[in-house]
């Protein structure tokens, strides 16, 4: 009888650490998820702040509008020729 007292004390000691690893743990991801939102929240206002600038900023804003519209008529008007790509970046086709 005392043989199963004592199995059921070290159980119950061990289900107690157990809990306190729990405890533990779930404060830390608690941390982590505080950490992870305040940095996607830092990220979504330096866009914003960003993209803020460039509406103040015609010029700038002018300025990345026509190079994105001269990045989108190279790339769809002009003919893409894999064999010029790799005589320039010296790299073999064979």
């Amino acid at each position: 009888m005392s043989a199963l007292n004592r199995r059921i004390r070290n159980m119950e000691d061990e289900m107690e650490q157990l809990s306190t690893k729990l405890k533990s743990t779930n404060e830390k991801l608690e941390d982590i998820a505080k950490a992870a939102d305040e940095s996607e929240r830092s990220i979504y206002t330096l866009q914003l702040n960003h993209i803020t600038f460039m509406l103040m900023s015609p010029d700038i804003f002018c300025d990345f509008v026509l190079l994105f519209i001269a990045s989108l008529v190279a790339f769809f008007v002009t003919p893409f020729n894999l064999s010029t790509y790799f005589v320039s970046a010296n790299i073999s086709t064979h």
